[in-house]
């Protein structure tokens, strides 16, 4: 259970402690008080797929910080769909070994920025036709722990 909240540092059961880099939008702080904020909610309303909005956020290391803009979103749009024509195909590359990075780098402080990038080049790897892996197992990975 969460024990305390104190600034962007959480103390979870006295153990652990998490520090999230903040998200600014066009160079400046989102805040409250410059009006400048972008609501999951807002993006959903739009149309934006959810696990879009997740990969754009898992494209940098939670730590630090970032920027958000719309360039960043069309980006993660592209690199999803990839990712899903990928998926679909009959015959994908080889998979054994992207999920192990997967696995490895989500427990390496959840290296999302490797497991983002493995995963577009597995990506651009079989849309060229490699092939040698399993679609189906490589999914139940990504809905397991990435929330596909």
């Amino acid at each position: 259970m969460l024990r305390s909240l104190v600034g962007s540092e959480m103390c979870i059961r006295d153990r652990h402690y998490v520090h999230a880099g903040m998200i600014g939008l066009y160079g400046e702080k989102m805040s409250k008080s410059k009006g400048n904020l972008v609501f999951v909610s807002s993006l959903l309303a739009a149309g934006i797929d959810p696990f879009v909005i997740r990969w754009s956020l898992m494209g940098h290391h939670y730590r630090v910080d970032r920027m958000w803009n719309d360039e960043t979103l069309a980006e993660a749009i592209v690199q999803v769909e990839r990712l899903r024509k990928a998926l679909a195909l009959k015959e994908v590359a080889p998979t054994t070994e992207l999920i192990k990075h997967v696995l490895d780098s989500l427990s390496n402080d959840l290296d999302t920025v490797s497991v983002v990038k493995a995963i577009n080049e597995w990506s651009d790897q079989t849309l060229k036709g490699s092939f040698g892996g399993s679609s189906e197992q490589l999914k139940t990975v990504l809905r397991s722990l990435l929330g596909l």
